[in-house]
């Protein structure tokens, strides 16, 4: 990729090896430019290094276990079966893309942060219509902003060409209007207010249980077992806006 070398693997068994059973051995990995160029998704469990890459997988690996993946199959085709009950009858063509997007989104929702979006449901009312549209419309745009070509942000192609540089340079364009890393930061730091507000919302939860990846990063979080340090959830700069959203709803 750019300057990045890069090795593809095609034999089924050597991919199970890297992906199973040496995947605890592989703490780094190379972050594409793409990714470096947004923050919000460089905090990925794939993309985070050293003992907070361990840490962090070691707090959610009980999620990855075949009974618990197995309790997620009704939960998504519940949403599966929800998203088909609200396509129109009529003769009108359907954008598979949106439809997907729904049903993922709606699937992640739930699995990753115990919450419903209610995005499939047409008819539910846990969230108007427009905080609906804004964040699907963010969420698109933040996700295939994130490519590796000619149409993508100046510092993801200079990041591919010289890596060095592809930081600096983000950090100057994201501070001039309308330029496309601007557009992303700006996106970025919606969704990020968004999710935090959810966070804000499950930490309030006296019995979260262990149902979901964030109730098990909070209940670590929490306990003394692991350093509070590396379970930071707010690094964004809507931190004073979410410390005032909590004094307001406590």
């Amino acid at each position: 990729m750019g300057r990045q070398p890069l090795v593809l693997v095609a034999d089924a068994e050597l991919c199970r090896e890297v992906g199973i059973k040496k995947f605890k051995d592989i703490p780094n990995r190379s972050i594409p430019s793409p990714i470096l160029a947004s923050p919000l998704h460089r905090k990925g469990l794939f993309w985070i290094r050293d003992s907070r890459w361990s840490t962090m997988r070691n707090t959610i690996v009980s999620v990855y276990q075949p009974s618990y993946l197995a309790k997620l199959v009704p939960m998504m085709q519940s949403f599966i079966e929800t998203t088909s009950q609200n396509i129109s009858m009529d003769d009108q063509d359907i954008i598979f893309n949106e439809f997907s997007l729904k049903t993922a989104t709606d699937v992640i929702g739930k699995a990753a942060f115990g919450f419903d979006f209610g995005i499939s449901n047409s008819n539910n009312h846990q969230n108007n219509d427009k905080h609906i549209e804004s964040f699907i419309k963010q969420q698109i745009y933040s996700t295939t902003m994130l490519k590796m070509d000619l149409y993508g942000s100046f510092s993801i192609i200079l990041g591919l060409l010289l890596p060095i540089h592809q930081e600096p340079v983000r950090q100057i364009l994201k501070r001039i209007p309308y330029t496309m890393d601007w557009k992303i930061e700006r996106t970025n730091n919606n969704l990020n207010s968004q999710l935090d507000q959810i966070v804000v919302n499950k930490m309030k939860e006296e019995q979260r249980g262990s149902k979901d990846f964030l109730s098990l990063i909070l209940n670590a979080r929490e306990s003394e077992t692991v350093s509070k340090n590396l379970f930071t959830l707010f690094k964004t700069n809507y931190f004073e806006i979410i410390q005032k959203k909590v004094k307001t709803l406590t």
